[in-house]
C-alpha cells in the first residue's frame, strides 16, 4: 500500500470513530432532554411511589402492634385467669377449676402463637432476603471477579 492509502484509511477510521462520537453526543443531548421534559410528570409519580410506601410500612407497622397487643392480652387473660382459680378454688371448686383451666388455655395458646409467630418470622426473612438477593442480581452488573464465582 502507498502512503496515501494508508493515510486515507486512517482518516476514514477516524472519521468514521468521530461520526459514532457524534451520533453518541446527540444521542445523550436528547435523552437529556427527554429527561427534563418528562420531570413534571416523574416528580409527582415518584411522590405517589413514596407515599404508597409509606403507607404500606404504616399498615405492616400496625399489624405488628396489634399482634403483640393481641399476644400480650391473651398472656395476661392466662395470668388472671390462673390467679382467680387458685383464689376461687377454695370456695367453689367447679368454678375455680373453670378459671385454672382459661388460664392454662390461654397460656398453652399464647405459647403455641408464639411458635407459630417465629416460624412465619423466619419465612418472611428468608423471602425478604432471596427478594433483596434477586433485585441486587438484576440490578447491580457483577464484577470480573464476581464473575467467576456464583452468588
Amino acid at each position: 500500500m502507498s502512503e496515501q492509502e494508508t493515510k486515507g484509511t486512517a482518516s476514514k477510521g477516524q472519521s468514521r470513530s468521530s461520526v459514532q462520537a457524534t451520533k453518541n453526543n446527540v444521542k445523550t443531548v436528547w435523552l437529556i432532554v427527554l429527561a427534563l421534559l418528562s420531570t413534571p410528570v416523574t416528580i409527582p409519580i415518584l411522590i405517589v411511589v413514596a407515599a404508597l410506601l409509606f403507607a404500606m410500612v404504616a399498615v405492616l407497622g400496625s399489624l405488628v402492634v396489634a399482634v403483640v397487643a393481641i399476644v400480650f392480652s391473651v398472656m395476661a387473660l392466662g395470668v388472671v385467669g390462673i390467679v382467680a382459680g387458685i383464689f376461687v378454688i377454695w370456695q367453689t371448686p367447679w368454678t375455680g377449676l373453670f378459671y385454672l383451666g382459661i388460664g392454662l388455655f390461654s397460656l398453652g395458646a399464647c405459647i403455641i402463637g408464639w411458635l407459630i409467630l417465629k416460624w412465619f418470622g423466619s419465612k418472611v426473612v428468608w423471602a425478604l432476603s432471596w427478594a433483596a438477593k434477586g433485585i441486587y442480581r438484576r440490578f447491580i452488573p457483577r464484577s470480573r471477579a464476581e464473575r467467576g464465582r456464583k452468588l
